[in-house]
């Protein structure tokens, strides 16, 4: 049974991020799926994820404030779109984003890659 349960637990790719109340409160939650810091923003009624770590200098970007449409890196400010993932300041620096759902007021992130 073990074996199993291992199995579909690697299959899976969508798992719980936080509560669509939680969120609307603060704006943007930092979660850890499967070892991957993602950071959960929401807009206008849209639930976004992307990575973190700001692929610039490795700074989180959760600790960064949010204008418009992007976030900033805390250390310098580096802008990173959240809805697509793309830097704005460097080329190649572009983050992963994941897809997201929301279900019964719970946020799910899809890891799969």
């Amino acid at each position: 049974m073990a074996g199993n349960y291992q199995e579909l637990q690697a299959k899976m790719t969508w798992f719980k991020a936080a509560t669509l109340d939680q969120l609307k409160e603060r704006k943007k939650a930092l979660v850890c799926i499967q070892g991957l810091d993602i950071l959960i923003v929401y807009d206008s009624g849209t639930v976004y994820a992307l990575e973190n770590i700001c692929s610039h200098e490795d700074a989180s970007l959760f600790e960064g404030c949010i204008e418009g449409d992007d976030i900033l890196c805390p250390l310098h400010s580096w802008r990173f779109n959240y809805k697509t993932g793309s830097c704005l300041t460097g080329d190649d620096f572009d983050l992963p984003v994941y897809k997201t759902k929301i279900v019964n007021n719970t946020i799910w992130v899809d890891v799969e890659e």
